[in-house]
């Protein structure tokens, strides 16, 4: 069978609502969401789906801590046995040694640790949570175990000289271990706004997605619903239902065509559509010079760390050429 004619290269699935912490950068902080976790039965409609389709990643992540679903591990196991390559972002709370060996049996390829800090007092202030001590213990053991499995750590901050220093600590802390560390900027999201950044955004003229959300990418949420973005965390832009359609029904659908045509600048979007205000979007400036301006502009890692220890490591990279 051919592949269908919108090809998707990236999946993403947020398994559950459910998040322990309460960090001052996400929307979980503002407006937390009513309970919910994917079902094994909607995850093999979505599997089942998929099978045409030559994906290079499947992402469990979104606004949550997937560690606490309690059929996590089922579902890595569902996902492996499809032949996908799966991706897990957590902020490691629950990433206990029980879990991390039933992760890794099951064939686990990647996992990212969302650590900003191994400041005790910071950490607390900005996730609202005491598990640091723990955190630092799964991760150690974690590295212990991993052979062909990766491990990145996450280190976001606001790109001035504290967040140098969180990023030299925890690169001297893991790195030895096997750890690879990645920079990244705290940004708000379009979704929900978390005051984060000081310039607030309003593209006129759209012109794309800079990471082709919509075109590569098909996100489903626990309550079995596909939305446009990751960015979409009210679920305001639904394109799809599992339980109603497949994913290529759902990629196809004349519903995710008109908001493509939106994105992309083919038809004017309405004043308050989601990308006007996303960092990632592509509007009227040109985009490298934007993010230069949102990020690189006041970044002092790289005349802290060094281009090697900063640059090389961060996000912002991805979204420049």
């Amino acid at each position: 069978m051919s592949s269908p004619s919108l090809p998707l290269k990236y999946i993403q699935i947020e398994t559950t609502t459910t998040c322990n912490q309460r960090c001052h950068f996400c929307p979980v902080s503002v407006s937390k969401r009513p309970k919910a976790t994917l079902s094994l039965e909607v995850l093999d409609s979505i599997i089942g789906g998929l099978k045409d389709y030559d994906i290079d990643t499947v992402f469990l992540n979104g606004f949550n801590e997937p560690t606490f679903d309690k059929t996590l591990i089922e579902k890595v196991q569902h996902l492996r046995a499809a032949g996908f390559k799966l991706h897990l972002n957590t902020n490691g709370s629950g990433l206990n040694p029980e879990l991390i060996h039933a992760l890794l049996d099951a064939g686990l390829q990647e996992i990212t640790v969302n650590l900003s800090t191994l400041d005790a007092a910071r950490y607390q202030t900005s996730r609202g949570s005491r598990d640091l001590p723990k955190v630092m213990a799964h991760i150690e053991h974690l590295l212990e175990q991993i052979e062909d499995t990766r491990v990145y750590i996450l280190a976001l901050g606001e790109l001035n000289a504290q967040h140098a220093e969180d990023v030299k600590a925890l690169t001297t802390h893991f790195e030895p271990l096997g750890g690879h560390i990645v920079v990244c900027p705290i940004a708000d999201f379009a979704g929900k706004n978390t005051q984060v950044l000081q310039r607030r955004l309003h593209h006129s003229q759209l012109r794309g997605c800079s990471s082709q959300r919509h075109r590569q990418w098909l996100h489903f949420t626990p309550s079995a619903q596909a939305i446009l973005c990751c960015q979409d965390y009210a679920e305001d832009y639904p394109v799809g239902d599992v339980l109603k359609q497949t994913p290529a029904e759902i990629n196809g659908s004349e519903r995710f065509e008109q908001l493509r045509r939106w994105i992309e600048g083919i038809e004017p979007a309405p004043d308050d559509f989601i990308c006007r205000s996303c960092v990632f979007a592509l509007g009227e400036e040109d985009y490298a010079a934007s993010m230069r301006a949102f990020f690189c502009a006041h970044c002092q890692l790289r005349s802290t760390l060094g281009e090697s220890a900063s640059c090389q490591y961060c996000v912002v990279n991805e979204y420049r050429a």
